[in-house]
């Protein structure tokens, strides 16, 4: 995890939707084309036969138009508003401000996406929903491997490497001075691998649980269920029912937020000059995709 990107707090940038994230060029292709790289991605995690296909191509689409119209004009404020905060020093709470506005945006799909995704729940067969677990069960297992399967100072220095990559996106090059106000931050984190992995073995639990209940044959009668019980999943996802983990998150939310703001108000005027034309190219990047294809 890093503590821009991973530690939520990147949802600051990529909760402009990981559009921000993206190389300009790469933005408008790739967001056109959000249903079929979504399907793609689905398709992988349950391995969907024929008679499910159409549908589910129809929601992806219909959820993109809502995505487009009604959410990538809140992304272009919460953009502006970013460049005219950091256009000057920036406090701690003002990131975290900008986090929670993403933090909305995370809530609003989730919700919007029950919508396609009832009808397709109660589709989904026995041979389907085995497929999912051992799909959840390999990302589980990657995800150990790379955090937990590592001594100390390999995941500092994975996470001091994402930070310096994910801030040199923004800011340009950081000097020596920079980077060691990173490392000293990542070294005093509170970030616990074996905290974040309980709650990813709560969050698959949890998921295959709901599908479970209502895969297999359950009548389409039902979707309305359906569609609000994948509305509270989503949602329990986002903010964990375990009250200590989300203490945690939010101690990690803090400590990011705490670490930008520093890291901004070392920035050099250049620096600035760069993250802000960055955050133009953006806005140019994001207005045009509000348009009808």
């Amino acid at each position: 995890m890093s503590m821009f990107c991973r530690n939520r707090l990147t949802r600051i940038i990529s909760a402009l939707a990981w559009l921000l994230l993206s190389g300009c060029s790469a933005v408008k292709v790739a967001y056109n084309n959000a249903p079929t790289l979504t399907y793609w991605w689905m398709d992988t995690e349950f391995n969907f036969n024929d008679s499910q296909v159409p549908v589910l191509k129809e929601k992806l689409s219909a959820f993109h138009q809502w995505h487009r119209q009604q959410e990538l004009p809140q992304y272009l404020d919460t953009l502006r508003q970013l460049q005219t905060l950091l256009s000057g020093q920036v406090a701690p709470a003002q990131l975290c401000d900008i986090y929670a506005q993403g933090f909305n945006f995370a809530q609003r799909m989730g919700d919007e996406a029950a919508k396609p995704m009832s009808g397709l729940v109660v589709t989904l067969t026995p041979k389907q929903l085995a497929h999912f677990s051992k799909q959840r069960d390999k990302s589980l297992q990657k995800w150990r491997e790379e955090w937990l399967e590592v001594s100390v100072q390999e995941r500092q220095n994975k996470r001091l490497k994402q930070v310096v990559e994910r801030a040199e996106m923004l800011y340009g090059r950081l000097d020596d001075a920079q980077t060691a106000l990173l490392r000293q931050r990542i070294q005093n984190s509170v970030f616990d691998p074996k905290r974040t992995e309980a709650e990813r073995v709560r969050r698959n639990q949890d998921i295959m649980a709901v599908l479970r209940e209502h895969a297999s044959g359950n009548s389409t009668e039902r979707l309305t269920h359906v569609q609000a019980e994948l509305i509270a999943l989503t949602r329990r996802t986002l903010r964990s029912p375990d009250a200590s983990y989300r203490t945690y998150v939010e101690d990690l939310t803090r400590e990011s937020c705490d670490s930008l703001s520093e890291l901004h108000n070392l920035s050099s005027p250049a620096q600035r000059r760069k993250a802000l034309k960055t955050l133009q190219d953006y806005d140019a990047d994001l207005r045009p995709l509000m348009l009808p294809n």
